[in-house]
């Protein structure tokens, strides 16, 4: 990740960065100083520390300390104003990443002379160009613009060039061919590092119980000055780094077509259908009587009775799916180690079954009897995650997320970010969801998005295909164990793969429909981009959301479209959505399309959209219809889409151990 220390931006690209800008009298040098982050450091970057609270009046005195009267940490007035270039800033416009991420940044500058923060806005956006134009190799040179500088030559040369980005290192080559530095310049350039920003650092992350280790190697001529290196800050802090990364070490399903990773698997690789009329209950008098069932789980397997008669059946489904997950990836639970393993869940429902008993049972008595006493505990979505972290002794936290459809994918999303941040080395994530009672299928009947195709329900969950006419409600668990990587590596854990972003937004359009120009969720999709620092075209599978309504399906298309361009339509793409076999979960959909997306990744499938029989013209891409396609690929992407609006995304990736 970068940042632009002028506007405290962040663009998606490798390592941290810090951008220091220093005025002369005559034109701006541009600097950039790469820190590679290592083991553990508890904030995201050292602005941060310099204006945090806590921090910034021993800051304060160390800057004062180092600095004198000169404000190498500000940013002088003429250039703090968009104002000044209002031609510059119109071709901003156009860079959308620009536009939201510079023009309407600010920056906590120290200024020494009133001895307090000051608030600049970014300075036109110039040190961001430079940034975001030679983003590649940012780290590795230092732009100089100098002397003889006019900003309107600049934003003709620009405006006329009408470059795109990555044709923008040209630019700064050019302008750095026409405006040589001077020594005295360069020798300010130097005196900034050895004399100002390392003893800086050295303070600050010294004052943050850091180390640091800065190695300077230049070379300069009179028409560039470029680093060899980048300037390399080694910080050594136990717990909290920058760069901890995630990966998948135990897979635990529950499902309709299988219980177990090994006949889940085999349920996949053999398009089987877990769709069928509903056995739980005589639904006759239902519009919609197929569902996808876990017919044959015997919960006291995976826990005593006594759990079994406090526990919902989501709980139950969460509990068996933790053990099958930590025995798959051979976690040993130790009291040593229970405070550092956390269980982050997603659930739509929990306990829905028992609450529709209870309110009956208290509605047929006419209240004279009291109800279940445990009522009150079982049906709060909450209930999951703590059953687990009962049962296993778990004492990190202990969260569910239920954000409906999307709670899975925030659930991973959420755990993504504890053990980027260091606060776990292990999380217990993914979802849960049980659901599959008659006032559960009448409420989505009434709202007409269930599939009423009772005479053939095998078939009756069809996503894509131009017949589809409403989803099927389904059940089940699909859990992980999410670990950080050198904790898996030092123990030797087997790694399905690595979560690499994820990024969520909501469309604020509509209640059960999505916004017709699937705009918000294209965004999330770019957000999980960003944060994965990947471009679309090295997406090659997703596993869709495909809920086999007529406009959800209709809808995700075209943000596929959106997003991926023409790589959409290239062998190398393709889509499915595993709800043709299982059904929609709810909080447990995207549970399960994970699960079937990582083992596929592991044994070199695709797994495919079964009922997929007639070509949708609104829905023209590769669903990979009906049987799995042999194939083996690096990266898939994980759609999960809400109603009121929720859009949720994650990527992962191969691990290759280098």
């Amino acid at each position: 990740m970068r940042i632009c220390h002028s506007c405290g931006s962040r663009n998606p690209f490798s390592a941290i960065t810090l951008l220091f800008d220093q005025t002369p009298s005559k034109g701006l040098i541009f600097m950039s100083v790469e820190l590679k982050k290592s083991n553990n450091l508890s904030f995201d970057n050292l602005l941060d520390v310099i204006i945090s609270d806590e921090n910034w009046n021993k800051s304060q005195t160390i800057i004062q300390q180092l600095i004198g009267k000169e404000l190498f940490l500000s940013t002088p007035d003429e250039f703090a104003i968009d104002e000044n270039y209002p031609e510059f800033c119109q071709w901003l416009q156009n860079f959308p990443l620009m536009k939201e991420k510079c023009l309407d940044c600010h920056l906590n500058c120290y200024n020494i002379q009133s001895n307090k923060p000051q608030i600049f806005r970014c300075h036109s956006g110039l040190t961001y160009l430079v940034i975001q134009l030679s983003s590649q190799i940012v780290a590795t040179s230092i732009p100089v613009l100098c002397d003889d500088f006019d900003i309107k030559d600049f934003i003709k040369y620009i405006e006329e060039s009408q470059l795109p980005y990555n044709e923008g290192l040209k630019l700064i080559d050019k302008l750095r061919l026409k405006n040589p530095i001077k020594q005295d310049q360069l020798k300010l350039a130097l005196n900034l590092i050895e004399s100002i920003l390392e003893p800086l650092l050295v303070k600050l992350l010294e004052m943050n119980q850091g180390s640091i280790v800065i190695d300077k190697k230049f070379e300069s001529s009179s028409q560039t000055m470029k680093r060899t290196e980048p300037i390399s800050v080694e910080v050594l802090r136990p717990r909290r780094i920058e760069g901890r990364r995630a990966v998948i070490t135990g897979i635990g399903v529950v499902s309709p077509i299988g219980i177990g990773k090994e006949a889940f698997l085999e349920g996949l690789l053999g398009s089987k259908n877990g769709v069928h009329r509903i056995t739980f209950f005589d639904p006759s008098d239902l519009p919609s009587q197929m569902a996808g069932e876990v017919r044959d789980f015997v919960p006291t397997k995976y826990m005593d009775q006594k759990t079994v008669s406090h526990t919902a059946r989501a709980s139950q489904f969460a509990i068996a799916g933790t053990q099958m997950a930590l025995e798959d990836a051979g976690i040993i639970l130790e009291e040593e180690n229970a405070d550092r393993i956390a269980v982050i869940l997603g659930a739509g429902t929990n306990g829905i079954e028992f609450a529709a008993d209870q309110c009956h049972y208290f509605y047929a008595t006419k209240g004279k009897k009291l109800v279940n006493p445990y009522t009150g505990v079982i049906v709060f979505a909450g209930a999951c995650s703590g059953e687990v972290s009962l049962r296993f002794g778990l004492r990190g936290l202990s969260h569910t997320i239920s954000t409906g459809c999307t709670s899975t994918n925030d659930a991973i999303g959420s755990s993504l970010k504890f053990i980027r941040s260091g606060e776990f080395d292990v999380i217990v994530t993914g979802g849960t969801d049980a659901a599959i009672i008659p006032i559960t299928v009448s409420a989505f009947a009434s709202m007409r998005a269930l599939s009423t195709r009772n005479d053939s329900p095998e078939e009756a969950s069809r996503p894509f295909d131009k017949e589809r006419d409403g989803f099927v409600i389904g059940e089940g668990s699909a859990i992980f164990v999410m670990e950080e990587l050198n904790h898996a590596l030092r123990r030797g854990a087997h790694i399905y793969a690595e979560v690499l972003g994820y990024g969520a937004t909501s469309d604020a359009y509509h209640l059960t429909r999505p916004a017709p120009d699937g705009v918000s969720a294209s965004r999330a999709i770019y957000l999980a981009l960003e944060d994965a620092k990947l471009s679309p075209s090295d997406i090659e599978y997703v596993n869709a959301h495909g809920s086999s309504t007529p406009l959800n399906d209709k809808i995700e298309t075209l943000i596929s479209r959106m997003v991926f361009g023409k790589h959409a339509f290239s062998d190398k793409f393709a889509m499915s959505s595993i709800k043709s076999q299982i059904g929609h979960a709810l909080g447990a959909a995207s549970a399960m399309g994970i699960a079937a997306s990582l083992l596929g990744m592991e044994h070199g499938f695709l797994p495919p959209t079964i009922n997929y029989k007639v070509l949708d013209p609104d829905c023209d891409l590769n669903y990979i219809p009906n049987i799995p396609q042999h194939r083996r690929i690096q990266f898939f992407l994980s759609n999960s889409f809400a109603f009121t609006g929720k859009n949720s995304c994650l990527i992962f990736g191969k691990f290759i151990n280098k």
